[in-house]
């Protein structure tokens, strides 16, 4: 029995793809055991016996495992549905054009010694050769017809035996325009339901094979655009909603500097693309759904494929490209040499595993790695290698990154430093998570700006756990919702934490909460900064129960370093209040300040006392000397008075 070799697969519910077999127990049975009554005997690649059942990984994707059925169905708790070896496939279609040729021979055999034997026996005549025999025709015409897909012979054969529709090699010879027969091909395979091969060959094709649903490439055989201004090389039909389709196989599509777009999918319900390569699109190489067409397209399952242009890198080219539909997979995919490496809309939230966007710096750079305007993206194991802005850069909520990673390869000649951020979250009220990313610049001289950013600072929730940073100027490793912005540590600075704005910000700082209600804040309070250190003063702020603002208790001018004290102060009982011995310390600085001690009203500084009597007096007491002591006895009073109102006295 011939063995069929199964990659990795994802193990999904077919009614709902969030729904995932992580983790999870997935028995294999054949495809016809229907009754779930035998499981199939399983090995790895290298034959090695495992057992049945096996087990999904953590994000729901089986190991790789060889068993002798085609196709197989699979079982984990209430989900089943089936897997199918590409060998399996292959040589199911490889085998049902060989038995269609070999029925087709054996036809035109039997048919031929048939009419031989019609002839001998004198059953008809044909018309008289110059010898007088009976005209025949001859192998090579029989096999002509056979052989030419237009002819009556061909199609009978192949409505009566074949599962595929091949295309005829001899377009495949790079000179030959192939348009008009692919598509020829395609119409009448979606005709009969059945798919399309394509054999090794360079099939030149100058306008966009339409409507495909069905397309297997061999390995060598490539499609590619050559004529400019094409919209696509291949691309599915809009107007109606296919539920199913595939392009898969060995071979490549090239869309190179001739088409806008590789491989467009236009309106579709679970559509399968595999295995293949595609080359160049001034816009993309693999585009996702159509604005234009009705409703939105879902599940789409790309895996195992390179995106590579070969061309020079063009602003804004992507690699991948979705509009207008979501809830895809996207697996072990190589995208390289575009400005853009995947784009998500919004609404078009996926899993993402294993993707790895870079360039060749003799092609240019990538500027943005992954750009997603979705909610709840899952990405798993994906690179962003040396873009010139963003590793990540999200517009949406609920993004999660486990594992993945943001680097800035010094030897890439268009490598910078200081200007590249790990990820970017774009949007209000940003939510995401990040477990296990690694931030990396590549040397001292070639560091990331940042490993996090957050375009809203105040509103939105975005946690990292486990992450790693390297050579990166600005670490920000964890969003604060109660200080309103990005608290970090700052690498370049030394261990803490930093509130960082763009411009002067008020509540920007520390804050404390008890079950979300402020209690306490230590912020900036906001003031423009005018020049001479004008500006974001620093304000100590107490908060009610109900968590609204009671007072400022302190305030730091910026400016002066003056602490303004705002309520009473009080020193516990048995501590001094220290002067320094040099220049001194003052109380009070001018003489409108109140001042009071012992519980008295404050006062300003007391009046001066009245002028003392300057009257000479001698032993005898007289006029004079009766004077000076009122005098006295008046200063005293006053002295008195002012010591009063102080309350430095009773």
């Amino acid at each position: 029995m011939a063995d069929y070799p199964y990659r990795m697969q994802l193990v999904v519910d077919p009614d709902n793809p969030r729904n995932v077999v992580a983790a999870g127990s997935v028995s294999i049975y054949d495809s016809e055991d229907t009754g779930k009554t035998t499981l199939l005997p399983l090995t790895d690649p290298s034959g090695v016996p495992i057992p049945n059942p096996i087990t999904s990984n953590s994000q729901g994707f089986t190991p790789p495992f060889v068993t002798t059925s085609p196709e197989v169905l699979w079982v984990s708790g209430p989900y089943e549905d089936y897997f199918q070896s590409y060998k399996g496939m292959r040589d199911e279609a490889v085998g049902a054009r060989g038995a269609a040729e070999a029925a087709a021979a054996n036809a035109a055999t039997s048919a031929l010694a048939e009419l031989e034997a019609r002839i001998a026996a004198g059953e008809f005549k044909g018309e008289k050769g110059a010898d007088g025999a009976n005209v025949l025709p001859t192998d090579t015409a029989i096999k002509e017809r056979i052989n030419d897909p237009a002819s009556e012979t061909r199609g009978a054969l192949n409505a009566t035996y074949a599962k595929v529709k091949s295309v005829d090699a001899k377009y495949g010879d790079g000179i030959l325009d192939a348009t008009a027969h692919i598509q020829s091909v395609i119409d009448a395979a979606n005709t009969a339901s059945v798919g399309v091969y394509v054999p090794a060959g360079v099939y030149k094709v100058t306008a966009p094979l339409e409507n495909v649903r069905r397309l297997r490439l061999a390995e060598g055989a490539k499609i590619t655009a050559s004529a400019a201004g094409m919209a696509a090389v291949l691309r599915t039909q809009e107007a109606t909603r296919w539920d199913s389709g595939y392009i898969v196989g060995k071979g490549a599509v090239d869309a190179n500097t001739n088409a806008a777009i590789g491989v467009h999918v236009r309106n579709f319900l679970y559509f399968e693309i595999n295995g293949i390569e595609v080359n160049g699109g001034n816009t993309a190489a693999l585009k996702l759904g159509s604005s234009t067409a009705a409703g939105r397209s879902a599940e789409a399952i790309v895996s195992n494929v390179r995106l590579i242009n070969n061309g020079t890198v063009v602003a804004d080219q992507r690699g991948i490209l979705v509009e207008n539909s979501g809830d895809h997979s996207f697996s072990q995919i190589l995208i390289q040499n575009y400005n853009i490496g995947m784009t998500l809309p919004v609404a078009g939230n996926a899993m993402v595993h294993d993707v790895h966007v870079w360039s060749d710096p003799v092609k240019g750079s990538t500027r943005i790695s992954f750009e997603d305007y979705s909610n709840n993206t899952h990405y798993t194991g994906c690179h962003a290698d040396t873009p010139t802005e963003y590793g990540w850069r999200l517009y949406g909520y609920g993004v999660t990154l486990v594992q993945c990673g943001t680097y800035n390869n010094h030897t890439a000649s268009y490598a910078t430093d200081n200007l590249m951020v790990g990820v970017k979250f774009e949007g209000a009220n940003a939510i995401g998570f990040l477990v296990g990313h690694f931030f990396l610049g590549g040397s001292a001289a070639k560091r990331l700006k940042a490993d996090i950013e957050a375009a809203d600072g105040k509103y939105g929730l975005i946690q990292n756990v486990g992450c790693t940073n390297q050579h990166t100027v600005t670490v920000r490793s964890l969003y604060n919702r109660a200080i309103g912005s990005v608290t970090r540590d700052t690498v370049t600075a030394g261990t803490g934490f930093a509130a960082d704005a763009a411009t002067p910000t008020a509540d920007l700082g520390l804050s404390i909460k008890t079950g979300g209600l402020d209690r306490w804040k230590f912020v900036s309070d906001g003031a423009a900064e005018s020049g001479a250190n004008a500006g974001s003063g620093l304000s100590l702020r107490r908060y009610s129960d109900a968590g609204a603002l009671l007072s400022d208790p302190v305030f730091i001018s910026r400016s002066s370093g003056t602490w303004v004290w705002k309520t009473a102060q009080s020193i516990l009982d048995g501590n001094n209040i220290v002067f320094g011995t040099g220049t001194g310390t003052q109380i009070g600085t001018g003489s409108t300040q109140k001042l009071a001690f012992y519980g008295n009203t404050p006062v300003v500084k007391p009046a001066a006392l009245t002028a003392e009597d300057a009257s000479v007096i001698d032993s005898t007491y007289g006029a004079e000397e009766a004077a000076v002591l009122a005098n006295l006895k008046l200063r005293v009073k006053q002295l008195e008075t002012r010591l009063q109102l102080l309350g430095l006295i009773g």
